[in-house]
């Protein structure tokens, strides 16, 4: 232990040999840009369009197109306000994005655009106030997919000349998803809802964040936390001895408050660069002069099949959710003739994500109900949408199945079912974690709808059978043979489960966040920390359930285990401020993150459409006076069934538990994280989860001292150093 960690050290001092010399950079030209729209059929099929912007002295490079959302009426699940969200248009009317001009005449930028183009397309010269700036359009599924914000005032510029391009190139030939690849992302100091004042903001030397050889690009968001204003983002790559690998020209971004994420830069990593451990130096220059900085760092990684499982459901299987209610006083949702959306809790996908195991898994059943049956229901209506965020990701017709008298609170209403269950065929869904979930790692909700909500409505609900998203993930981005994983933590199995059984301003409303966590010890302590948080919503806390069964399956005794209060369970409680100035809330002995929902800053949301806020891990210690308990019990042959029991005074606040087990990493086991169960009194719901956490004797053979950095414990890109095994360096954060 003490050789290996000597060997890390020493690899740390090596790595900070050389600095980059990004401080000598601070006066770079920066590039003349416009942010302008133009109307959508200048460029055909939107969302199978591949966009790219002219760069004098570079060339092409892909664009972040921004598409303008429908807004439409959406409902949280049984919340009786009704506010506006934005999907993703059939035929969006209108693009917009960040336009470099150039110098250069059309002929000239075309034959450029013949050589870079894979498909055939149209090159648009677009005039800006700056100058004339190219847009190249190519008839295939972009690299960046567009990015739907909130309708904009910006009029619509005609292009001031059009030419269709086709390809040098022979055709590519379309292939799966990869495999073999990760996508992560981790915060920075830098943009870490970071106040500055300074023009430039830039790491200093021996603080930039380091990745590992097969990277193969990088990427920075900025969230809708940041300043409003414009933005020159820059990202240098180095290697390990400082030598230059990109010099970036840099890349303008807006921020003007109507999306949640800004994709500032995008940089692929030359081929010279994909076989080195690298050095990522972003620089952000411009905004307002006092400003604050929130992102995230993206990056995707060529690396070895060493994953656990993880898997999110947005609300519990079984769960009813009224759309419409015409009987009550007053009435739910009695305003709109159109159709309204439902709105689940923020579903953020793990950094890891293995690229190509994304699995969505949706089945509904929709209840219609009318006065009579001689104005039933309607027999079909579709389509029937399904987004995540504003992003669509499939649809389903709904034909009736069943249609009759039902009694819905003590009246008598003509009633017809819908059971809509293919989605998990029909679309591809990977693309919910490697394409939008990584464009914002805050995460979207799921969003279904238009569900009918005409006049001739009186009752409308959708009841749950299931719906969940799973994939694999990997613990970090370092190589698998890396002292990394021997000596210290990694979460692997990562489980969010959502529970929602709330009418109007009260109810329950709850987060639950289990991990398992490993550390390639001789004696390896998996730590599986436990925590249950209740939602807030505007101005109004709801509760956490009376109890929580987590039934685990593992070949070793499960022990209790809590650094503080015993076996209780209660975090003290907190703001919302405190969550977002601390926005790595880890706590130090769960290593899981706390995260606060980026809303849109847009006048057409109400308080309670902007305001649902999940704080899942601030505070650092449990209250040993609480009367919030926990235990364990063997419930059979390799069964362990954890419990915790909530007192009736602590179900608005927030709460923590750890158990473990010491195992024998000789022999190569798993724990099974089963099921979970949510009881309000003697009512329970069970979540089915079957996901595996691997124990392999792989970690302890992790020996060799190479790049000595962590990522996803923390969020953080934090040098590893023995007294932070199991806890986070917050000095190190780079």
């Amino acid at each position: 232990m003490r050789s290996g960690l000597l060997a890390l050290a020493v690899l740390l001092a090596v790595l900070a040999v050389a600095a980059p010399p990004d401080a000598a950079m601070e006066n770079r030209p920066i590039i003349l840009h416009a942010y302008v729209c133009l109307n959508a059929s200048e460029v055909g099929n939107v969302y199978n369009a591949a966009f790219s912007v002219y760069v004098d002295g570079e060339g092409f490079r892909p664009a972040a197109v921004y598409v303008e959302g429908e807004v439409v009426p959406a409902v949280y699940p049984n919340i009786t306000d009704v506010f506006y969200t934005v999907v993703a248009p059939r035929k969006p009317a209108k693009i917009c994005l960040d336009m470099p001009t150039s110098r250069k005449a059309l002929d000239a930028v075309a034959r450029e655009a013949e050589e870079k183009a894979r498909a055939r397309g149209v090159l648009l010269a677009i005039p800006t106030p700056r100058g004339v700036g190219y847009l190249l359009a190519e008839n295939r599924t972009g690299d960046v997919p567009p990015i739907v914000k909130w309708p904009s005032d910006t009029p619509a510029e005609r292009p001031k000349a059009k030419k269709d391009i086709t390809p040098r190139q022979k055709p590519e030939v379309a292939t799966s998803a990869a495999t073999g690849e990760v996508v992560g992302y981790v915060k920075s100091v830098l943009f870490n809802f970071t106040r500055h004042s300074r023009y430039c903001v830039y790491p200093s030397s021996g603080r930039e964040i380091v990745l590992p050889n097969g990277t193969l690009w990088v990427g920075l968001v900025l969230t809708n936390a940041t300043s409003r204003g414009t933005y020159s983002v820059y990202i240098n790559l180095y290697d390990e001895a400082g030598n230059l690998i990109y010099f970036d020209t840099g890349a303008s971004v807006t921020v003007d408050k109507k999306a949640p994420a800004y994709l500032a830069r995008h940089v692929d990593v030359p081929a010279s660069g994909q076989n080195k451990v690298i050095r990522v130096s972003v620089r952000i220059c411009g905004g307002p002069t006092d400003k604050i900085l929130d992102g995230y760092l993206l990056f995707r990684v060529r690396a070895s099949d060493y994953y656990a499982s993880y898997v999110r459901y947005p609300i519990q299987p079984g769960a009813i959710i009224v759309v419409k209610n015409a009987l009550t006083q007053p009435s739910l949702n009695d305003v709109f003739s159109n159709g309204t959306y439902v709105s689940f809790a923020t579903m953020e996908i793990p950094p890891g994500h293995w690229a190509g195991t994304g699995s969505l898994a949706a089945d509904l059943t929709i209840k219609l109900c009318t006065a009579g049956s001689s104005s039933p229901p309607p027999s079909y209506f579709g389509p029937l949408n399904l987004y995540y965020g504003p992003h669509w990701i499939g649809s389903a017709s709904a034909a009736a199945q069943s249609c009759g008298w039902q009694n819905i609170g003590g009246y008598s209403l003509y009633c017809c079912t819908y059971r809509i269950n293919s989605w998990s065929w029909i679309n591809a869904p990977d693309s919910v974690a490697v394409q939008y979930g990584l464009r914002n790692p805050a995460g979207y909700p799921l969003i279904i709808g238009p569900i009918p909500t005409s006049s001739g409505i009186i009752y409308a609900d959708v009841a749950i059978n299931t719906l969940s998203y799973r994939g694999l993930r990997r613990p970090d981005i370092a190589p698998p043979d890396s002292q990394v994983f021997a000596y210290y933590a990694h979460n692997f199995v990562d489980i969010v489960l959502e529970y929602w059984n709330v009418r109007g301003t009260s109810g329950v409303a709850t987060r639950i966040d289990i991990r398992t966590q490993y550390a390639g010890d001789t004696r390896s302590i998996p730590y599986i920390p436990i925590v249950i948080s209740p939602h807030v919503l505007g101005n109004v806390k709801y509760s956490v359930p009376d109890r929580l069964d987590v039934i685990i399956y593992s070949p070793y005794q499960i022990f209790d285990s809590q650094p503080r209060g015993a076996t209780k369970t209660l975090i003290p409680s907190t703001t919302l401020r405190d969550a977002i100035d601390v926005v790595s809330p880890v706590l130090d002995f769960l290593g899981i993150l706390g995260r606060a929902l980026q809303y849109v800053n847009e006048p057409r949301v109400k308080t309670t459409g902007q305001a649902l806020t999940i704080i899942s891990t601030v505070g650092r210690y449990i209250v040993e006076s609480a009367v919030s308990t926990y235990y364990t019990s063997l419930a059979g042959s390799y069964s362990f069934t954890v419990i915790a029991n909530i007192g009736l005074a602590e179900k608005q606040t927030q709460h923590a538990l750890r158990v473990y087990s010491i195992i024998n990493t000789a022999v190569s086991t798993e724990i099974q994280i089963a099921s979970i169960i949510v009881w309000e009194g003697s009512s329970a719901r069970t979540y089915r989860l079957d996901v595996t956490s691997p124990m392999p004797t792989r970690i302890t053979a992790a020996t060799q001292p190479v790049y000595a950095f962590r990522n996803f414990f923390c969020l953080f890109n934090e040098p590893v150093e023995g007294k932070f095994k199991w806890t986070c360096n917050y000095g190190g954060f780079r």
